[in-house]
């Protein structure tokens, strides 16, 4: 055998490394989606043990990967060896302890860093099929998104990236936005402002409809609370940033004013029924996931289209106090559409963002062959 051939087996076998680990990640950020759906503090342990497991396969492929810089990239094998550890620490987090407060928190830190690894992965979507897929939506007969910059953007900046982060990652009342790559200034495009929930940010809450965005095409805005949560019992405070955010958008890009969705989980969704009562609010959509509604007057005030979801099974914000919130609305004349999700908890169902997309606006149905 020559030296050729040999160095070409050698580049064959480097070439399958990066690629199986690139797959591990990939499906390892995948189980995680399942175990953050399926969260309730009473299974954290059988949670943890089903992490514990998918961790082997990381462990395995991380070090072959660690000689292949020369291959694909030395700042690719980094980002996808970062990943990994990043995944690893984050199963660790998982795991409870026995202050049930602390094990929430530490689940939170958990998520935070799997929320990491999906930001440095993105950038290579052009680099790896299997990572662009991941940031998309599951179409038929249709490509993954495209995501070369449209020659009318007008050099306005696309893709994810963050205001008011300058001097701190994760900066209160900041700002986080996607742009579809294939943004144009010809054509207005819908508004999703997404509200993340206690103790997170928005840095963080993106990723939940990153894929949705990308897909389908709409700007998405992912506001961060000036505290650790939403002014709730003050909403002047966050309601007059978030509309500050919506404004400057709204100058920055062509954005239909009469397509802006506002939605958020937990304290989020309740900080979007909020904003929906107060007086000259601009959002006429309003899509609280898992959230409550807090004792303000609804009467007198000019109602607007309501798409509540709330998990059965919710630990934290029970059923019958959404069951109560949806009849207050009602009878003050908003239009609430309430939709029960038999097994979930107090954790995020990302299957409702689609249904939520339809109900606010029919043009983003993906369109899928039969």
């Amino acid at each position: 055998m020559n030296v050729e051939m040999v160095m070409n087996k050698r580049s064959e076998r480097k070439k399958v490394s990066v690629s199986a680990l690139c797959s591990s990640i990939i499906d390892a950020l995948m189980f995680f989606e399942k175990v953050d759906r399926r969260f309730h503090p009473l299974i954290l342990s059988d949670l943890h043990e089903m992490l514990v497991r998918m961790l082997g396969l990381l462990e395995v492929e991380a070090p072959f990967a660690a000689d292949c810089s020369s291959l694909s990239g030395e700042y690719f094998i980094e980002t996808l060896t970062d990943s990994a550890r990043l995944i690893t620490q984050a199963v660790h987090l998982f795991e409870p302890v026995d202050d049930i407060q602390q094990s929430i928190m530490n689940s939170l830190r958990a998520h935070r860093k799997i929320c990491r690894v999906q930001e440095i992965l993105y950038p290579f979507c052009c680099m790896s099929e299997r990572i662009n897929a991941f940031f998309s939506e599951e179409r038929l007969n249709e490509q993954v998104p495209d995501i070369s910059p449209d020659a009318h953007c007008g050099g306005k900046p696309v893709g994810i990236y963050h205001k008011g982060l300058d001097n701190d990652p994760y900066a209160r009342g900041s700002l986080s936005l996607y742009v579809p790559e294939s943004y144009s200034s010809l054509v207005p495009l819908p508004l999703v402002v997404v509200l993340h929930g206690g103790h997170s940010h928005g840095r963080d809450f993106i990723w939940s409809w990153i894929r949705e965005a990308r897909t389908r095409g709409f700007i998405l805005a992912a506001p961060t609370s000036k505290g650790s949560t939403w002014s709730i019992s003050s909403p002047h405070v966050d309601h007059e940033s978030v509309i500050r955010h919506v404004d400057e958008l709204c100058t920055q890009y062509n954005i239909d004013r009469e397509r802006i969705l506002i939605t958020g989980f937990s304290d989020g969704a309740t900080f979007a029924l909020t904003c929906s009562q107060l007086k000259n609010t601009i959002f006429k959509n309003v899509a609280p996931i898992s959230g409550v509604l807090v004792p303000l007057r609804v009467s007198g005030l000019k109602p607007c289209r309501i798409f509540w979801v709330h998990g059965a099974h919710d630990w934290m914000f029970p059923l019958k106090r959404a069951i109560s919130g949806c009849r207050e609305l009602r009878n003050a004349g908003f239009d609430v559409r309430f939709d029960i999700v038999k097994d979930l908890a107090h954790a995020y169902p990302r299957e409702k963002n689609a249904d939520i997309l339809k109900w606010f606006d029919p043009s983003l149905t993906m369109k899928t062959c039969l």
